[in-house]
């Protein structure tokens, strides 16, 4: 009986994928080829794989394996945004932002950065604290930007901790206490 549990157990194990080796391309990479990596996730992402879109816009963004063609990575973050990938829709709110890639536009850079920040993206979060703050796509708003701030400093984004500071200097101390209360309790649940 040993014997045969034994056995099982080392046909489970090594019939058990490798953490972080989800697909060719991991394999590939791990070889340090970002070309071929580049190859598959163009393959993948045409057959709107939406982790693959991701990847490939990233190194499409980034010049990995590929020629830098950040106008390629927005097309491609685009995709993979609208099938729901937080960190492409979190990608494709900061190129709005910063019209890098695609025409600037604040509004769709809000509309994307909600979508994201709901999903727990802390760059997101503070991308919407400043656009609240500069009144981009929407009317400036230090108490809401202050919000957002914390948010994302309380979901690891280092330097939303600056920016909570500058716009909590312009809310009083009162409302900073009810907001830090509501987003201790948004984050408990």
């Amino acid at each position: 009986m040993t014997r045969w549990i034994l056995a099982i157990f080392v046909l489970v194990v090594s019939a058990a994928p490798v953490v972080g080796d989800r697909n060719a391309a991991d394999r590939v990479l791990r070889h340090g080829d970002h070309a071929e990596a580049v190859r598959i996730w163009t393959a993948q992402a045409t057959g709107g794989d939406r982790e693959a879109q991701h990847r490939l816009a990233y190194a499409l963004a980034e010049g990995l394996g590929t020629p830098s063609d950040p106008a390629a990575a927005a097309r491609w973050y685009l995709a993979a945004a609208r099938q729901g990938h937080v960190g492409a829709q979190t990608a494709v709110a900061e190129m709005f932002h910063t019209g890098t890639g695609i025409e600037r536009d604040p509004t769709e850079a809000f509309v994307w950065a909600i979508a994201a920040a709901v999903q727990g993206s802390a760059a997101a979060a503070h991308l919407l604290g400043r656009l609240y703050l500069d009144g981009e796509a929407i009317a400036a708003d230090p108490a809401m930007a202050f919000r957002w701030f914390l948010l994302a400093e309380r979901t690891g984004h280092v330097s939303a901790v600056h920016d909570r500071r500058r716009s909590g200097r312009m809310i009083p101390v009162e409302a900073r206490r009810e907001i830090r209360a509501d987003v201790i309790r948004q984050i408990a649940y």
